[in-house]
């Protein structure tokens, strides 16, 4: 039988944190005036980021036996946050704002920490995020992550909605009016898109949204999948070819205060504390 003792871990890696004894790497982040600096070690670093593990290779110690990175693209609070995790397993994101979350995504992305992304937090978090205009600026792959998700918390037209936004975002010389568009303007959308379309549940779309919302853009679908839409629509009990994505997982709107990122287990309690 093999005892598990990870609490005690994590509370003594969160104290190693908190102390930094023994630390061999120095961050310094944010921009001036607003910066700090903090003490760290590189094997934790290393072992649980290869985006450390490969910027401490290519740095040399100093005089004093250190190795010093500057992070100065993220934010003191965001970076607060992500190293703790990196420590001890643990995170909280109660009361944060759609900014923090925002961000947070973009570093986890950053620092390959696919686990972070993943966690049931984040995940309830995304449809904040959604309604930021900083979402428009969302990396491809991050947005392509977030579609993908079988428990993103929000309606299929919202999620079609916001993604032909992002779209446009990505070709600001599109004329505002899509009544406008050439078809050359429709392939520009489809080629930005391309990664993103074959990821929505179109068959979970209302009729309503697929008249309002869907159909202006019907030029960058697939000719067979609109069809099939119309069919499913007009004929529900029709065949069709086209694949059908199963309806997403509506979890509780309540978000936990701390949480477990387990996937294995279906009902979190609102106070445990998230172990990665």
């Amino acid at each position: 039988m093999t005892a598990k003792f990870y609490e005690k871990l994590s509370i003594n890696l969160n104290e190693l944190f908190k102390t930094s004894e023994e630390y061999n790497v120095i961050i310094e982040v944010g921009q001036v005036p607003d910066t700090q600096t903090f003490k760290l070690h590189s094997i934790i670093l290393s072992s649980r980021s290869l985006y450390f593990k490969d910027k401490l290779k290519a740095i040399t110690y100093n005089h004093n036996n250190v190795k010093i990175i500057k992070q100065a693209n993220i934010s003191i609070e965001v970076f607060e946050i992500i190293i703790k995790y990196i420590y001890d397993g643990t995170i909280s994101l109660e009361n944060i704002n759609t900014s923090v979350v925002f961000e947070l995504l973009i570093a986890s992305n950053e620092f390959g920490l696919e686990e972070l992304i993943k966690s049931y937090s984040l995940r309830l978090n995304f449809s904040r995020v959604y309604q930021t205009d900083e979402f428009l600026t969302l990396p491809e792959n991050i947005l392509v992550f977030i579609i993908k998700l079988d428990n993103l918390q929000m309606n299929e037209g919202k999620i079609w909605d916001y993604t032909i936004k992002w779209g446009i975002a990505q070709n600001p010389s599109l004329p505002p009016n899509s009544n406008q568009w050439s078809d050359e303007h429709f392939l520009a959308l489809k080629s930005s898109l391309q990664n993103c379309l074959p990821l929505i549940r179109y068959f979970q779309i209302s009729g309503e949204d697929i008249v309002e919302k869907v159909q202006p853009y019907q030029k960058i679908l697939d000719p067979t999948l609109w069809t099939d839409i119309m069919l499913k629509f007009m004929a529900p009990n029709k065949t069709i070819t086209s694949c059908v994505l199963p309806p997403r997982i509506n979890l509780s709107t309540t978000l936990p205060s701390r949480d477990v990122a387990n996937n294995d287990i279906p009902e979190i309690e609102s106070n445990k504390a998230l172990e990665l």
